[in-house]
């Protein structure tokens, strides 16, 4: 969550601690040129539109 770190802490941590692999952000895309987050475990494969 954009400019809400102290909120997403614990769902990072649960990430953390319970997610195996990383996930794709969107199944059936590409993972080739996908980049990694690690904090969440995700790989990015698309662009993000924050929605403030």
């Amino acid at each position: 969550m954009v400019g809400h770190s102290s909120r997403s802490k614990g769902l990072a941590d649960f990430v953390e601690d319970h997610a195996r692999e990383a996930a794709v952000l969107v199944p059936g895309g590409s993972k080739d040129s996908a980049s990694r987050n690690t904090r969440w475990k995700l790989l990015v494969n698309a662009d993000l539109e924050p929605d403030l």
